[in-house]
């Protein structure tokens, strides 16, 4: 799994040769919620929900990296686990809806982190027309 971890080099960096960290962008791929179910790792504690260190980092990237998407909702690992295409997009889009919810249960704006919620697959919307 890609850890969140680099953002936090990109900031420090920036912060150290007196860049504004407002304006970096990028992504991380911190799909807590593919990882388990395409590869059953388990990325909680009994401390912290699998949701949690994705909501904080939507909270974190509202307020300080506005252009950073801190999320990369996948669904290719779960293909390549042996999904169907119809179950890969469902669990997919499942998994949005998933971090979406925790993020307004934490109190964040949806105006601010929805534009920044990537997905992506191995399938194409042609691919779908058949």
């Amino acid at each position: 799994m890609r850890r969140p971890d680099p953002i936090g080099a990109y900031v420090a960096v920036a912060r150290r040769q007196g860049a504004d960290i407002g304006l970096l962008s990028g992504t991380v791929q911190n799909d807590v919620l593919k990882e388990y179910i395409a590869r059953g790792n388990v990325i909680s504690t009994r401390h912290r929900k699998p949701c949690e260190s994705s909501t904080d980092m939507f909270a974190w990237t509202n307020e300080n990296v506005p252009e950073w998407n801190t999320i990369s909702i996948s669904g290719y690992p779960l293909r390549e686990a042996g999904s169907t295409a119809v179950q890969e997009v469902a669990f997919t889009l499942a998994d949005g809806i998933a971090y979406v919810e925790a993020a307004l249960k934490a109190g964040l704006d949806v105006e601010k982190f929805a534009p920044r919620l990537p997905f992506f697959s191995t399938r194409t919307m042609t691919s779908w027309k058949k």
